[in-house]
């Protein structure tokens, strides 16, 4: 697997950066926008709006899909914005959850199966009541 051998992408840090900044621009422009409709002048909507949108990335990743971890290796540009806490306790898990894909894999070599394709499907756990 890329990431085991390789590493982060090193093209993923830069299209993580570019992407978190598209997206608080966007929201600032938004902001901004929403603002003066309301009646505040530019330049207070916009220091207003920078302010707001910069928290608001503050508590947003910009995420991959599949995660770099998980096989996303090769798309290193991101595909939305998600929540940090929730993104870096994914991540998290996936040591485990390769470690039982790798030993799955051994086992069908060491059985002659190494051939084959392996029918893996990777679920989104949710919390309770969800």
């Amino acid at each position: 697997m890329p990431y085991d051998s390789l590493g982060r992408n090193p093209d993923a840090v830069a299209a993580q950066q570019k992407f978190g900044k598209d997206f608080e621009n966007e929201v600032r422009d938004s902001i901004t926008e929403s603002l003066m409709t309301k009646g505040a002048d530019f330049k207070t909507a916009s220091a207003e709006a920078a302010g707001r949108a910069k928290e608001i990335r503050s508590k947003l990743a910009a995420l991959h899909d599949p995660d770099m971890v998980a096989g996303g290796w090769f798309r290193h540009e991101p595909v939305r914005m998600g929540d940090t806490l929730i993104n870096s306790s994914i991540g998290g898990s996936w040591p485990s959850r390769l470690k039982a894909l790798d030993e799955a894999v051994s086992s069908a070599i060491a059985n002659g199966s190494g051939q084959a394709n392996m029918n893996v499907r990777l679920e989104l756990l949710r919390g309770r009541g969800n």
